[in-house]
């Protein structure tokens, strides 16, 4: 399997090369079936999700189609669990908020899907359970539910430590970023963010869509 194509393209998305990430997702896709195994289900996941930050809906939803069987079907030790996961929530939860009204209800079904693929990948993997809270807290900031975001925020920043996951610390620190409680301690969270990300060679503002 072609991991390290895959990998550039993760990099690509999250340090703001959008257009350099579609077209190395692009060559992977062209090389590959759908089906055929894992490194497709990776490069038409990170197509759609440089699709949504390029704020490409249509594109983003054909492409990430083209797994949804693969991903309903295999078993979650098969995938490149914590990132492809994660990147499934966050492209769907993207989708879901930019529909049109009469469109939400399948969209939020969707999403209640991908949240149910990454709850079942974090129980069978422990490392997983820091991006399980930042999803959540992700999902509830989307939501309008600060109270929730904040508190499980909170929650993935003991478990970033303890799984040395320091994608989450970062993914943590930006939701409170947005949601603490008052403007001092924000402002203290942004500034943990960005040193983090410089630390992971990546942006605060592509760690979400939105």
């Amino acid at each position: 399997m072609r991991w390290a194509p895959n990998v550039f393209s993760w990099v690509m998305v999250h340090r703001g090369q959008i257009a350099e990430a579609l077209e190395q997702c692009e060559r992977e896709t062209a090389l590959i079936s759908p089906d055929s195994d894992i490194s497709s289900i990776w490069a038409y996941g990170q197509m759609a999700s440089a699709y949504i930050y390029a704020r490409q809906y249509e594109e983003a939803e054909e492409a990430f189609g083209q797994i949804i069987p693969s991903l309903t079907r295999t078993p979650a030790a098969m995938h490149l669990g914590v990132d492809l996961f994660g990147d499934a929530v966050t492209t769907v939860a993207a989708l879901w908020l930019n529909a049109a009204d009469a469109d939400k209800p399948r969209y939020a079904q969707m999403l209640k899907d991908a949240e149910g693929w990454q709850a079942r990948f974090a129980r069978w993997f422990s490392y997983s359970k820091p991006r399980r809270a930042n999803l959540q807290a992700y999902i509830a900031r989307l939501r309008g539910d600060n109270t929730a975001a904040e508190r499980h925020a909170r929650a993935a920043l003991p478990l970033a430590d303890q799984y040395k996951m320091p994608l989450d610390s970062a993914l943590a620190y930006h939701t409170l970023a947005r949601v603490a409680s008052s403007d001092s301690v924000r402002a203290d969270y942004a500034a943990l963010c960005v040193q983090k990300c410089a630390e992971l060679g990546i942006l605060p503002e592509y760690l979400y869509p939105n």
